[in-house]
């Protein structure tokens, strides 16, 4: 009979396609063929060249397997036309946390759990690249609230590369989904729920702290919903903030300062702004000066950044943010 080869127990984050090959040999160098039975075989799929995937990427909170418990049964069956070999396969499903980058959906962006809460990826934590949707799947933390950071990766819907920027966002809890955008950068920044519901009341959004934080926000603006379009336009506001002072800092900084150090001071920066009692307009010249000026003098302490250059893009990011605002644009069009 033939003999079968491949992984006999497998272990998968939820989220993730399983690349498991299997081979065979017979002992009589006769040509064998393998095909798939068992209680889960209609979720999976076997090609002619043995590899193993899941028709449908695993949802751990909406098991496709035939128990309902995230085991997948199958069984490989190698054919010499004589005989054959039944090799059981058991693939186990576990939960992870997962989400979407978006400034527009980031690709290939570095994301990892942040226990220590350095923005540094270190050996102890997880890692993964987002996909060509700007989702990503990762090992659920050991404990609630953690904080998660997304570097570098380009924006799908323009190609830019955004080089060294960083996002944060927070896991709250075992099960939701977690949003990594610019806003969600913002908003962790600020201590009490109150304080973060505020801020974006500060801002224009009706949008609840769950909407913002624990949903896919593109896809909720790409169907059409007004207040995700509203909190999409907001994060895309941001993001020319967070770019342009990166830029700027990079640019003129003696010593280096890591991405996410220059977004947690733009962040911060924001904030402050929005909290003053002028209030904040992130299409206006006035609120962009206020925060750009703040932020690089925050890392550049010697004056060496000339302010007529900070005055001059404050008034570009506040030109491109006028576009952005606009409401009859959609900010998930191309």
């Amino acid at each position: 009979a033939p003999v079968v080869i491949g992984d006999e127990a497998i272990e998968i984050i939820e989220g993730v396609q399983l690349t498991s090959a299997y081979s065979a040999s017979d002992p009589e160098d006769v040509a064998v063929t393998l095909s798939l039975t068992g209680a889960d075989a209609s979720a999976m799929a076997l090609s002619v060249e043995g590899n193993l995937t899941f028709v449908q990427v695993p949802d751990f909170e909406a098991p496709a397997d035939a128990g309902a418990d995230n085991v997948y049964n199958v069984t490989i069956v190698a054919s010499d036309s004589i005989k054959e070999t039944s090799y059981a396969v058991v693939i186990t499903v576990t939960n992870a946390t997962e989400g979407r980058v978006v400034d527009g959906p980031v690709s290939g962006a570095s994301v990892h759990i942040d226990l220590n809460g350095d923005g540094i990826q270190d050996a102890n934590e997880s890692v993964v690249l987002t996909d060509a949707e700007g989702n990503y799947s990762l090992p659920v933390p050991a404990t609630f609230p953690a904080s998660i950071v997304s570097i570098g990766g380009t924006d799908t819907q323009t190609g830019k590369v955004l080089e060294n920027i960083a996002l944060v966002s927070e896991i709250r809890s075992a099960s939701a989904p977690v949003a990594i955008t610019p806003l969600t950068t913002v908003l962790v920044g600020i201590e009490s729920e109150a304080d973060q519901a505020a801020f974006l009341i500060s801002v224009g959004l009706g949008s609840s702290l769950d909407d913002v934080l624990s949903a896919d926000g593109w896809a909720a603006a790409e169907s059409g919903d007004a207040n995700a379009k509203a909190a999409q336009r907001i994060s895309q506001q941001i993001a020319t903030a967070m770019q342009a002072i990166s830029n700027v800092i990079e640019g003129s900084a003696d010593a280096g300062i890591s991405a996410f150090d220059i977004s947690k001071i733009v962040a911060a920066k924001i904030v402050a702004v929005a909290q003053s009692t002028e209030g904040i307009d992130l299409a206006s010249a006035e609120s962009m000066q206020s925060i750009i000026v703040a932020s690089v003098n925050e890392v550049i302490t010697d004056g060496s950044v000339d302010a007529d250059i900070l005055a001059a893009v404050a008034t570009s990011m506040a030109s491109v943010n006028n576009v952005i605002a606009d409401v009859s644009l959609d900010p998930t069009s191309d």
